[in-house]
């Protein structure tokens, strides 16, 4: 077996990603991703109906819903998805995600034809679970006594969705996720499956997708009711806890599907 393992490469460093978040929610580049928006070829209005294409993968997230002290966040979630579904008012222009798929990527794993090239077509969707398990055993991180807290900042649109994107309070907090990524990308089994670091680190929670394509007076629409949130909605107390990260399964990408016995890994010892 070949055990040659690939340095994985680097995510954001902390000062820059605080900076490239900030800016991200700024109202110039809202319009500019807002008229470069496309719409999703996995959330499809085909003009009577939503067809959800399969889009099938693993990925190691952290649920919103699945992380102790996340109430007033889901709160908040769900007042901006009906502000955005109230002044947006085409319900066959945008998806808006359900709550019980609010997550945070910690680490992409493999998913469409990449997750059947190296898992199904291998015969190792058994295996695999295990692997995520045995490098989850291997990573060390200090010792912390509570959650990581991803503080949601503001609204931002890219590739073909509308999400909350979020900074870190504490740069440990930001540190100890940069950490468990390097580790877990480093693990030789994890690396034998294809899987590997392919993009940095963003905080995110994805509200909602672009199901058809739309015209420049719509664009210019979505942008200025994102900078209508980003300016009058209090996000002080809009925090993600995050104490756990976990792997779970998806055919789809409106559900993250915890199945027994999948790996946990606890933050917070």
């Amino acid at each position: 077996m070949n055990t040659t393992i690939e340095k994985p490469k680097a995510d954001f460093l902390f000062e820059e990603y605080q900076s490239k978040q900030h800016f991200a929610i700024g109202f110039e580049n809202i319009l500019k991703q807002s008229h470069a928006l496309h719409h999703s070829d996995k959330f499809i209005f085909d003009g009577k109906n939503w067809i959800i294409k399969p889009y099938h993968g693993f990925a190691v997230v952290s649920m919103v819903n699945n992380n102790p002290g996340n109430e007033i966040l889901l709160q908040n979630l769900s007042d901006i998805k009906k502000h955005l579904n109230n002044r947006l008012n085409k319900r066959e222009t945008y998806y808006m995600l359900p709550e019980h798929s609010f997550h945070q990527t910690i680490a992409n794993t493999l998913s469409d034809k990449r997750f059947y090239e190296n898992i199904v077509n291998k015969g190792l969707l058994d295996i695999f679970p295990e692997n995520v398990e045995g490098a989850f055993n291997k990573i060390r991180l200090d010792f912390r006594n509570g959650p990581i807290k991803m503080k949601m900042i503001g609204l931002n649109v890219f590739g073909s969705c509308v999400a909350l994107l979020g900074i870190f309070g504490k740069e440990d907090d930001y540190q100890d996720i940069q950490s468990f990524r390097k580790q877990f990308y480093s693990d030789y089994k994890i690396q034998a499956t294809d899987t590997k670091w392919t993009r940095p680190f963003v905080g995110h929670i994805t509200l909602a997708y672009l199901g058809r394509e739309i015209n420049n007076e719509e664009r210019t629409l979505l942008a200025d009711i994102i900078n209508e949130v980003n300016s009058s909605f209090d996000f002080n107390d809009a925090v993600f806890n995050i104490t756990q990260t976990e792997l779970r399964s998806y055919t789809d990408l409106s559900c993250f599907n915890k199945i027994t016995n999948y790996p946990v890994f606890n933050f917070v010892k």
